[in-house]
């Protein structure tokens, strides 16, 4: 996901409102964040699609109107490794 214009005290709001759902979601594996030129990028793993686009729609709508909107891009994921399993 990609935030135009957002920066890291926006990306921390956010952050925190999200972050703790996403940690009880199901199907939540992993998230990466960090800012680029002009905006904020976050990487996020997830078992499922499906599980991904309730997540997504539950913190949507808590979410302040008028807040910033992700660019996603989505790709099917082929490998995955892990420190705790390196063949997956």
């Amino acid at each position: 996901m990609e935030f135009p214009g957002v920066n890291q005290e926006q990306y921390d709001a956010m952050h925190a409102l999200a972050g703790s759902m996403a940690a009880e979601a199901t199907g939540f594996v992993a998230h990466i964040a960090g800012p680029t030129d002009g905006g904020w990028y976050i990487i996020e793993v997830w078992d499922s699609r499906e599980d991904h686009q309730r997540f997504m729609q539950k913190v949507l709508a808590q979410m302040p109107p008028g807040g910033p909107q992700p660019k996603i891009e989505e790709f099917a994921v082929y490998s995955r490794q892990t420190k705790d399993q390196p063949v997956a």
